[in-house]
């Protein structure tokens, strides 16, 4: 059973302050070059990336030596690949999306390396240290299968994956089932043990009537898992270093990014949910977010 405790974290895994503090600072020089060679028309995606580059730029101190661009990694590439894609996004010759359109490899790497892979990490642990898996389950939001690989061995053929674009689900082999959901909608699934997603449910356009929608489908005493990150992440309210990255997306710059973890936990309460708890990801001074979850 999972703890419901709103008022402190169940679990804090702590990860090396260097990594992320390396990713902040390549993506600072993100936002610099994106924030220097604005054109004045801006709008959608392009006029939330040069907001969130002010920002980050304002909030971090610029980093002494070297191109902070140049780190290794899915993450790192893709944040140079946004640099040299930006001219055309701000000018409106291409949607954000778009940029990555072409290479599915590089987009399913940086979703499952750092740091996005910790958040599907986390949420996998959790699950199976508390046996959330074994029943009949709904994945939303599934994405590139990050976390439903790190649960194949855990699932049984009660597990559903469900996407808007599910056609990805189909290739990997994992028991269950794959269906095609919009998590904005209504869902026909009732009596479900566990329902997770990992870095998706923030893209709901309005949250608590989504939550509505999954904890109609949950049994009494069901729980919801949502690995999800923090939008600021420390004292000083720095953002979240790859807010103006994620900025090309539809589902982000149009909804809004992360959700405070307290406003989760709200959330959860006024959809009715009987409890709540929450594990935090942490690297050094910044708080990444982690997993949220609630009880019905």
């Amino acid at each position: 059973m999972l703890p419901v405790d709103a008022a402190k974290p169940a679990l804090i895994v702590d990860e090396p302050a260097e990594d992320y503090l390396a990713l902040l600072a390549a993506a600072r020089a993100a936002a610099a070059r994106i924030v220097a060679t604005v054109p004045e028309d801006l709008a959608g995606a392009a006029l939330y990336m040069h907001n969130a580059g002010r920002e980050l730029l304002d909030a971090v101190p610029a980093a002494g030596g070297g191109d902070p661009l140049q780190g290794e990694g899915a993450i790192f590439e893709c944040l140079r690949r946004v640099v040299a894609a930006w001219p055309d996004v701000a000018a409106r010759k291409i949607e954000g999306e778009q940029v990555f359109s072409g290479e599915p490899g590089l987009w399913k790497r940086a979703m499952t390396e750092y740091p996005m892979g910790g958040f599907a990490r986390m949420a996998a642990d959790l699950m199976i240290e508390h046996r959330l898996l074994g029943g009949k389950v709904l994945e939303v939001g599934a994405g590139v299968g990050s976390c439903s690989a790190l649960v194949a061995g855990h699932v049984s053929d009660g597990f559903i994956r469900t996407d808007l674009h599910p056609f990805l689900l189909k290739r990997q082999r994992i028991a269950g089932t794959v269906e095609r959901y919009d998590f904005n909608e209504a869902g026909p699934w009732r009596e479900l043990d566990t329902i997770f997603a990992v870095n998706a449910l923030h893209c709901a356009r309005d949250k608590g009537v989504t939550l509505g929608h999954l904890r109609a489908m949950l049994r009494n005493g069901g729980a919801l898992v949502l690995g999800e990150g923090q939008p600021r992440t420390d004292a000083r309210g720095t953002p979240w270093a790859l807010n103006t990255f994620f900025g090309l997306f539809r589902g982000w710059w149009d909804v809004g990014g992360f959700m405070p973890r307290e406003a989760w936990l709200a959330a959860f309460k006024e959809a009715g949910f009987s409890g709540a708890g929450f594990a935090v990801r942490r690297a050094g001074a910044h708080d990444l977010g982690g997993v949220v979850w609630a009880v019905k």
